[in-house]
């Protein structure tokens, strides 16, 4: 039996509201054919409906002015996930109250992410960001860290100051290093010592030498 459909432009008589059970038989973009005490007809979900149905779902079915609205998914015999979907923009308005989300996996896909919030905190017993470009501004920044490793194949980095405190630090370069500074000044309060195959020092005025004994040789 082809499905019957109805105009839904009329307004909707609230005494005239009845509720059935329906099984979905086919379905295209937006609307849906549903079988009912035999017949089939031509039906839409309601609005704040926002789960979408599929084949053979049973769904409680609002019938008012010849219309047919889907409710509820009542029961769904697949094993297929549940899906939203939402034509319009969604919120979620609780200024009041928190909303939690607990589940085994939480997948986002987006073109775009915004997120505003006064405080963030973010806590993981591991993360893997995969990012091709990556851009932070911001005030301050601090990382407290017991260790960390970077590895990239050029690193770039402007600083107007930069202090570094540490106990201890090694840099090993297995090929050249090269520094082109404006001023120098290493200031050392026990020993410092030098130790190379070969050295070379030049200098395109005079050079000084300070010191209570120098050994040469």
């Amino acid at each position: 039996m082809s499905p019957q459909t109805a105009p839904l432009s009329h307004p909707i008589d609230t005494h005239a509201i009845h509720f059935s059970v329906a099984e979905i038989i086919a379905k295209s973009d937006h609307h849906y054919v549903v079988k009912i005490a035999g017949h089939s007809v031509l039906a839409k979900t309601a609005m704040s409906f926002l789960f979408i149905p599929d084949i053979h779902d049973q769904v409680l079915l609002i019938t008012t002015n010849e219309q047919y609205f889907i409710n509820q998914i009542l029961h769904r015999p697949s094993n297929l996930p549940l899906e939203f979907r939402i034509d319009n923009e969604l919120m979620i308005n609780a200024a009041h109250a928190a909303v939690i989300i607990n589940a085994e996996q939480l997948h986002f896909t987006s073109q775009t992410t915004t997120l505003n919030t006064q405080a963030l905190d973010s806590r993981a017993d591991h993360v893997t960001l995969n990012w091709q470009q990556t851009d932070y501004q911001g005030q301050h920044c601090a990382i407290d860290l017991n260790s960390i490793t970077l590895q990239a194949n050029q690193c770039n980095s402007v600083i107007e100051h930069l202090t570094l405190k540490a106990k201890h630090v090694l840099q090993w370069i297995s090929d050249l290093k090269q520094q082109m500074l404006g001023r120098l000044h290493i200031s050392v309060q026990k020993h410092y010592q030098l130790d190379c195959e070969s050295a070379d020092i030049y200098s395109q005025r005079d050079v000084k030498i300070d010191a209570s004994q120098i050994h040469l040789g």
